[in-house]
This record gives structure tokens, C-alpha cells and sequence, in this order.
């Protein structure tokens, strides 16, 4: 089953990237330090997410056009 682009794909990176922003405020807010690797991974799975969405808009736009003729019906 081939990975295709889909738009909705941007919906997962807002989500993981205010997770990460989110727990870097909770913990700087309740002084949990030794979480304090926890918002880095979040933050940096956010970005990795925000490049492979960007990586398949950019490959989606690249893409040669495939203009089909629908037949007319019979």
C-alpha cells in the first residue's frame, strides 16, 4: 500500500508540536527537571513530522499532472 500526500497530514504536526510547547511550560511551571528531555522529543518528533508533510507537499506539486478524459457514457 503505497504512502501517498494528503493535506490532512498537517493536521498531526500542530498537535505534537503544542504537546512539546505545552510540556516544556508545565514542567518549567511545576520544576520538574528531570522531565525536562521529555518537550525536546516532542519537539523535535514535531519537526521531523512538520519535514516529511513538506517533503510530500513538495513531491505532490512536483508531480507531473495526469489530465483523464472521462468517455462519455453509453
Amino acid at each position: 500500500m503505497p504512502l501517498r500526500y494528503d493535506a490532512a497530514y498537517w493536521a498531526l504536526v500542530f498537535p505534537i508540536g503544542m504537546y512539546g510547547a505545552a510540556t516544556f511550560q508545565m514542567l518549567d511551571a511545576i520544576r520538574l527537571d528531570h522531565l525536562g528531555w521529555l518537550p525536546q522529543v516532542a519537539l523535535a518528533a514535531a519537526l521531523a513530522t512538520w519535514a516529511v508533510a513538506f517533503a510530500g507537499l513538495l513531491h505532490h506539486l512536483a508531480r507531473p499532472r495526469r489530465h483523464t478524459v472521462d468517455s462519455p457514457a453509453s
